[in-house]
């Protein structure tokens, strides 16, 4: 949980300076996001590549100079905060996502490196090379055949699922552990003697659709319960993360993917028109979508449905202040 004093007044205010930009990354953000590729091997109902399916056609790898400058300079600030290899990727569907990790954990070794993934390319050789090149954590969405997703035949399914994927692994049946059983959700936690965070979940279908996942800017709102009124409530998410596309691109936030019709749009600039993460993190089109972001208006565009990531109301009443004392 983010504490309230530390969200700086100056993440809303325009700075020409690199060192106040600097210092502002460095207090603010603790969530980074590199897409390292863009395939993706699977469509599932509840992400955008299920409808834009260009995602299966080809690997394009995020290009070194882009991965090298991020990389670098959140070594510049000892970066210790998150940092993914994924957005809407699957990072293990290419090996060359061995050599990043290690680049990372040699840069900014306080870093926590975390991989979202679906475990179709993981082998027990392949995640003690993933351990052994410095990765910390490592999430892993089981994803269910779109005929086993309903209620309490999705859960069986999901248990199943998990199984499945432990004998796969040679895990023992002792270090897979359930954590949450619900009609939206059934959640495992795995303990390794190596060390590794390991998370793993299945996402079941009810009669609202999959509640508790987020409809990715709307595009997913058909199968995914959203609100139908406007979100109003404030959000933060610009303010904590920062997230790099494969092509260089910031997005507002890890939901959003920038890379569809009518969505690219909402691109708040490319690295590589900046001088560092820092300039573009800093720049106007992102401090004007965290202010819009921030406030207590009528949410817009691919926000305008998500009801995800809401604001503690103490966290709120000190960033509304801000946001009043700018507008003086």
């Amino acid at each position: 949980m983010h504490n309230s004093y530390s969200i700086s007044r100056n993440t809303f205010v325009r700075h020409g300076d690199g060192e106040v930009s600097r210092s502002i990354f460095k207090q603010q953000v603790t969530d980074v996001s590199i897409e390292v590729n863009s395939y993706c091997n699977r469509t599932c109902i509840y992400c955008p590549n299920s409808l834009y399916t260009n995602r299966l056609d080809q690997n394009i790898r995020i290009d070194d100079s882009i991965y090298d400058r991020v990389v670098g300079d959140l070594a510049e600030i000892s970066y210790d905060g998150l940092l993914n290899f994924s957005i809407f990727n699957e990072p293990l569907s290419d090996r060359h996502i061995l050599e990043r990790v290690r680049q990372a954990r040699k840069e900014i070794p306080d870093a926590k490196l975390h991989i979202f993934s679906n475990g179709d390319f993981l082998t027990p050789h392949y995640l003690a090379e993933l351990q052994q090149s410095g990765l910390n954590a490592l999430t892993l969405s089981m994803h269910l055949d779109k005929n086993n997703i309903y209620g309490q035949s999705g859960i069986i399914a999901a248990h199943l699922a998990i199984g499945k994927f432990a004998r796969k692994m040679d895990f023992s049946n002792d270090c897979v552990k359930c954590l949450v059983e619900s009609e939206n959700m059934v959640k495992w936690q795995v303990n390794l003697s190596n060390g590794m965070d390991i998370l793993a979940h299945s996402w079941i279908k009810n009669s609202d659709g999959f509640a508790g996942l987020n409809t990715r800017g709307g595009v997913v709102a058909e199968v995914v319960p959203y609100r139908k009124e406007p979100r109003k409530e404030m959000c933060l998410n610009p303010v904590w993360t920062f997230s790099i596309n494969y092509k260089g691109d910031m997005t507002p936030c890890c939901h959003i993917r920038t890379d569809i019709p009518d969505n690219n749009r909402y691109v708040l600039g490319n690295i590589n028109d900046y001088d560092s993460i820092f300039s573009l993190y800093a720049s106007s089109a992102a401090i004007s979508w965290r202010r819009a972001m921030a406030s207590l208006e009528e949410k817009k565009g691919p926000c305008r449905t998500c009801d995800q990531d809401l604001v503690p109301h103490e966290t709120a009443v000190v960033v509304a202040g801000m946001l009043t004392s700018l507008r003086r």
